[in-house]
């Protein structure tokens, strides 16, 4: 059987401010939950199982933690699509998406230095 996944603090569309903290939960009956990993747009997929607690391949269920910053949606009043994977022995990949939109004005890290 899949894994699902929930996005705890995220429905689509949801403006957010950046950084925000996403947190999502992720279930399965099988208890081989082999990777897990997260992707912004075309952006490379980037490992996510450091940020699992606990770690995959556990019966019960995994909360994912992770920060959206500036470095991964740049652009202010934009929308983005955020996707969790996981991997397990039952089914090749599980996929939850959602929809994110950035708040208004963001400062590149350069203004906020003063640079």
């Amino acid at each position: 059987m899949a894994a699902t996944i929930n996005f705890d603090n995220l429905v689509n569309g949801q403006v957010i401010e950046l950084p925000y903290g996403v947190t999502c939960t992720i279930t399965s009956n099988n208890p081989d939950i082999e990777s897990v990993a997260r992707q912004i747009d075309d952006n490379p997929v980037v490992d996510a199982e450091a940020s699992c607690d606990p770690q995959p391949n556990t019966n019960q269920p995994i909360t994912l933690t992770f920060d959206v910053t500036t470095l991964d949606c740049p652009l202010a009043d934009t929308f983005y699509l955020l996707s969790i994977y996981v991997w397990d022995q039952d089914a090749p990949v599980s996929l939850a998406t959602v929809t994110i939109k950035t708040a208004g004005a963001i400062l590149c890290p350069r203004t906020q230095l003063g640079v």
